[in-house]
């Protein structure tokens, strides 16, 4: 092998070891990142904020009278919104059909609820149950 080529290959396996440095680099600060916002929409805090908009809808909501009885926070649909929030959908009763979609912000003394959004199915079940 003539020496230029010797040159050539160190340089490609160098550029290729400091790319995948790189590229791992930002793997893991995206896995951090993610495992903060799903400790984050898991917090007391948070748990407290969505249940106060599902009482909201459903001023029966969590107990058995009420349309929405359970929820549970899909941890697949956690995603961090540019604005500094985070995107959250909240499955109600188990039924993927049934769920409310959350944008949460958190602030230094408390987190706060900027929008949320029932499915079509869950909308019109309270609707019906009480119009």
């Amino acid at each position: 092998m003539k020496t230029w080529q010797k040159w050539l290959l160190g340089i490609i396996a160098s550029v290729s070891v400091i790319l995948g440095i790189v590229v791992l680099g930002q793997v893991s600060k995206q896995e951090q990142r993610k495992q903060e916002m799903l400790e984050f929409v898991q917090s007391r805090e948070a748990k407290e904020a969505i249940e106060i908009v599902l009482k909201n809808r459903d001023p029966q909501a969590l107990t058995s009278e009420g349309i929405i009885q359970k929820y549970e926070i899909d941890t697949d649909t956690v995603k961090y919104n540019p604005m500094g929030a985070v995107m959250v959908k909240v499955v109600v009763n188990g039924d993927g059909e049934l769920f409310i979609d959350y944008i949460i912000y958190p602030n230094q003394d408390d987190i706060s609820i900027a929008t949320s959004s029932a499915s079509e199915k869950l909308a019109t079940l309270l609707r019906e149950a009480y119009e």
